[in-house]
């Protein structure tokens, strides 16, 4: 459960923020951007479910969850070519010779870009 570690610590950093922000007033998080570097097994799906699962009962109950998809580097087994793709690394072929390709990244890193907030 590699993957709802990763968006339980998007959530500690996204409720981090609020409870930071100054003044007294109460926070609703409205909307949540994060960008992802794939290298597991994080789909756009799972990272929703977890957000919504982990955000039950918090002030980011109810956000939405905006993903942006960073590439990743590959390198081709075959021709040893070297380039980037967005797709989850058990789907991608090297564009130059359609041959399997390893990517030199492993592990997934997820980033918070933006948090919107609303006062209630």
């Amino acid at each position: 459960m590699h993957e709802l570690g990763l968006i339980r610590g998007v959530l500690t950093t996204v409720l981090d923020a609020v409870r930071r922000a100054p003044g007294q007033r109460r926070r609703r998080v409205t909307r949540v951007a994060i960008e992802v570097r794939g290298g597991g097994h994080l789909t756009e799906s799972m990272a929703r479910q977890h957000f919504a699962a982990a955000a039950r009962g918090t002030p980011a109950e109810g956000a939405e969850l905006r993903i942006r998809w960073l590439p990743l580097h590959f390198r081709c087994v075959y021709c040893l070519a070297r380039f980037e793709s967005a797709e989850l690394p058990d789907e991608v072929l090297c564009p130059r010779c359609a041959g399997a390709a390893l990517a030199d990244e492993r592990a997934e890193t997820v980033r918070v870009r933006s948090i919107q907030v609303e006062e209630t």
